[in-house]
């Protein structure tokens, strides 16, 4: 048989190697903990924990940032960075239909903890509150929508059964993040935001089996 082309013969070991290279990046050393204090408006500051990692290939296409802030009355802020390369977003059951946009948002919104926090100075209780915002945005976004939840079934005995959201999501063709989900040491103006739809894995079924 005739041997194949340089053109074909590389393909597949081009894909090989990329395949093998992402799976050198994924199984990287863990990042270490670094953290810093930030200084905002009216000079109330911040401590921020963040986590660095390798920029490796991987990394530099799907790997972005979120920031946890917790808010307590009375007390400092803090922060802490959190790496991701896929973003879990949950979905309002209470509403007839969603959007990618709408579930950002829900993500990104400021939030009232239920219960209280103790300060750190005293053994006193103080409301606090937290919110999630983006530190840095990939060039290539992932997000997985939160279909899935657990509810306990109690009869007999107890046990858990997984119950899907059935929400309607829209999908736009083109999304842009809206500045308002950017951390404020972020530049709204210098940063890629707008992102061009390319694909889309789909569950079908109402049930885990």
């Amino acid at each position: 048989a005739a041997s194949a082309s340089p053109e074909h013969s590389s393909a597949p070991r081009s894909v090989l190697t990329l395949l093998q290279r992402i799976a050198l990046d994924v199984a990287d050393q863990m990042p270490v903990e670094q953290g810093w204090s930030e200084v905002g408006p009216r000079n109330t500051a911040t401590v921020v924990r963040t986590n660095q990692s390798d920029s490796s290939l991987f990394g530099r296409l799907f790997e972005g940032s979120l920031r946890h802030e917790l808010l307590k009355r009375g007390s400092q802020a803090s922060a802490s960075i959190e790496l991701f390369r896929c973003i879990p977003l949950p979905l309002d059951p209470s509403i007839d239909r969603s959007s990618v946009r709408l579930a950002l948002e829900t993500l990104c919104s400021k939030n009232a903890l239920d219960e209280f926090v103790e300060s750190a100075n005293s053994s006193h209780k103080v409301a606090a509150s937290q919110r999630v915002r983006f530190e840095r945005l990939p060039p290539i976004l992932v997000l997985q929508l939160q279909r899935f939840s657990t509810a306990r079934v109690t009869t007999k005995r107890t046990f858990f059964v997984a119950e899907k959201n059935l929400t309607p999501v829209e999908l736009d063709r083109e999304m842009s993040v809206p500045s308002a989900l950017l951390s404020p040491s972020v530049d709204a103006e210098s940063v890629q935001r707008r992102y061009v739809l390319v694909a889309v894995v789909h569950h079908l079924g109402e049930s885990l089996e």
